[in-house]
């Protein structure tokens, strides 16, 4: 059974530590999928005990005290409790005890339930308290829930392993939009990672075919071989990178300044390229970076990045709030400068574990942006030189005509290495890793 403890009470109850305006959890899997729970107090616990879970999920990997949601200065984080069976936000693993910002649209793989939390204004008022006890189909680990397995697509289950020419292998992740496989290409004998869409609408069509026509070719951006459609639904086949991402490597404390450096100043060098061709990314995120053992950086995902060649690309509200430059969130036209303070925001989370703005909506990002400035990353970590500290917060000012004008000029001033020296740095860290 999975229940809210006490939900109406809290609500209402502001001497509780109780919230107005509550998260809330949608229950994507099993057979009490569709359920809708409110996260309405400063500090939730998931589990499957009773005497102790203010969210009670009963599932075969849930452990009795499981997770915990934490909101915090208008932030929420999603920490696991040392559950032993684990748990993943957006297919990555969370490492225990280590708090994960999370946002409207994540997707948290409590064991065998898949959960997404949900803003407050996408839910109607009147939530069910309770949804009856039924058999929970749980697989043989969370990351099948967190990245679904073949027999869910919409596809006959004698050609559930068959998309097409591409032979499915096994499952790489999910995001809110879609999922990505590991599959087979049987026309050219390689491995490709399978981004398929989860909605079959022609925008999702149109969006997909537009980032398969970008023909990028830069060793820091991974390889788009070909858009199309397969079981009516749209896919991207695209290199696949056998390295973890980004977000894997931060795990609650500052990375080193050389390992920063040379993933901010490959992630540059490819963004670079992007902007001599008139295009900006618009969601540089640790979860967008992808860490090839070969070739260091690997950038992903440019489903909304914009063409400022082109004379019908509207101005779009979009991109991930914690990241998003000021003119971004605000709907202003956007350059080079945008996605450099991205980066900047990246290698500031790199080099403190923490964000210079914790946003959980563009709203609320471009609030903060307007009247606040980052806190100096030297207070959270003294050992960060003064120059590279002032480099820093320059790219991270509002007036974006303050900020570096090109990823050269960053990287340069940062002191990135050269992409060979970067690249051994980065190889000797995913070793340390294994």
């Amino acid at each position: 059974m999975l229940y809210r403890r006490d939900l109406a009470e809290s609500i209402e109850d502001s001497h509780t530590g109780a919230h107005r305006d509550p998260l809330w959890i949608v229950v994507r899997s099993g057979a009490q999928a569709g359920a809708r729970l409110a996260v309405s107090l400063a500090s939730a616990l998931l589990g499957s005990d009773p005497a102790f879970a203010d969210l009670v999920i009963v599932g075969a990997q849930v452990a009795g005290r499981h997770a915990r949601i934490d909101r915090l200065s208008g932030s929420l984080t999603l920490t696991d409790l040392d559950s032993g069976t684990g748990t993943l936000v957006n297919g990555v693993p969370l490492a225990p005890l280590t708090p994960c910002l999370i946002v409207p649209g994540t997707l948290i793989a409590l064991g065998g339930v898949l959960l997404e939390c949900v803003a407050s204004g996408a839910i109607p008022a009147r939530i069910p308290t309770e949804v009856a006890d039924a058999p929970l189909a749980v697989p043989q680990s969370a990351i099948d829930i967190a990245a679904p397995t073949i027999r869910e697509l919409p596809v006959a289950q004698a050609a559930a392993r068959n998309l097409g020419t591409y032979r499915v292998v096994r499952p790489l992740g999910v995001g809110s939009a879609s999922q990505v496989l590991l599959a087979e290409d049987r026309r050219r004998g390689r491995l490709v990672a399978l981004k398929l869409a989860s909605d079959p609408r022609p925008h999702m069509a149109a969006a997909f075919a537009r980032e398969g026509q970008l023909d990028l070719h830069q060793p820091h951006i991974v390889r788009i071989y070909e858009a199309g459609v397969v079981a009516e639904l749209p896919y991207l086949a695209m290199e696949y990178v056998d390295g973890p991402g980004l977000r894997q490597l931060m795990i609650g404390e500052p990375l080193g300044l050389d390992l920063a450096l040379a993933i901010t100043g490959q992630t540059l060098e490819a963004l670079g390229y992007l902007h001599q061709r008139g295009l900006i990314h618009c969601d540089i995120k640790p979860e967008n970076i992808l860490l090839s053992r070969r070739e260091g950086v690997k950038l992903i995902d440019f489903g909304i990045a914009q063409d400022l060649r082109a004379t019908d690309t509207p101005t779009l509200l979009a991109g991930t709030p914690q990241y998003m430059a000021y003119e971004q969130a605000v709907g202003l036209p956007i350059g080079p400068e945008s996605d450099i303070y991205a980066v900047a925001v990246v290698l500031y989370e790199m080099l403190t574990a923490r964000l210079p703005f914790a946003a959980v909506s563009i709203a609320q990002a471009a609030s903060q942006r307007r009247h606040h400035v980052a806190i100096p990353p030297r207070s959270y970590n003294p050992a960060i030189p003064r120059r590279v500290a002032a480099v820093l917060l320059r790219a991270l000012l509002r007036d974006h005509t303050e900020r570096y004008p090109t990823s050269d000029d960053f990287a340069l001033a940062l002191g990135c290495p050269s992409d060979l020296v970067a690249q051994r740095i980065i190889a000797d860290a995913m070793l340390a890793l294994e």
